[in-house]
């Protein structure tokens, strides 16, 4: 005679409730550590990139002030007095337009450049050409964001020929000019808020030299 012998299967048993807390309390910390690392490497990406964005502005604004001030002429240039030349008696109030003196730095030139035209193997001059970096209205030239914005000292630089004013560059925090010699040398400092309310700056020096005598 032949027993079947029939073994009992062990019954399908799921996750208690003690477990699920111990594996929540173990997954929760780590699901949020992730979501953490991830928006903080995409804030970083982010900001990486707006910086990026504004030094490639201010490179491109130099040259292109550069483009403007490089044929000058330098027998025709005259910038804007400080309280340096004041103090040094150079010139009797800031703002003046005067001779220049190397290697002081100033928030205003004028100048004249060739024309291109020729008449009696002379070289024609252009009209006066006036950069000027002028402070925003509500600001003061004191190192302090006076009006609120997040920029320091902002202002313009605007571009003055045939009494037409043209804005070249708005948000700047620093614009200035000095000589060395034939060097025209420029400082420039530029400044962006973002929507979160973020500023993201840059600076440079730029250096060139003058083409006319």
């Amino acid at each position: 005679m032949t027993t079947l012998v029939q073994r009992a299967c062990p019954r399908e048993r799921g996750f208690t409730l003690i477990e699920m807390c111990i594996v929540m309390t173990v997954l929760i910390p780590m699901m949020l550590g992730l979501v953490f690392t991830t928006s903080s490497v995409n804030d970083t990406m982010e900001a990486n990139s707006r910086r990026a964005d504004v030094m490639t502005y201010c490179r491109r604004m130099s040259q292109r002030i550069a483009k403007l001030v490089r044929p000058a002429q330098m027998t025709t240039i005259t910038v804007q007095a400080v309280q340096e030349d004041v103090t040094m008696l150079r010139a009797a109030a800031v703002g003046e337009w005067i001779s220049p003196t190397d290697l002081v730095w100033r928030p205003g030139i004028q100048f004249q450049s060739a024309s291109g035209l020729l008449s009696m193997n002379a070289a024609l001059l252009t009209s006066p050409r006036r950069i000027v970096f002028a402070l925003e209205p509500n600001e003061l030239d004191n190192d302090t964001d006076d009006d609120g914005d997040g920029l320091v000292d902002e202002g313009t630089i605007t571009l003055l020929q045939n009494d037409v004013t043209l804005a070249i560059l708005k948000d700047v925090e620093q614009c200035t000019f000095s000589l060395d010699g034939r060097i025209m040398l420029m400082r420039l400092s530029v400044a962006r808020r973002s929507s979160e309310g973020r500023i993201y700056r840059s600076f440079l020096e730029q250096r060139f030299y003058l083409r006319n005598n």
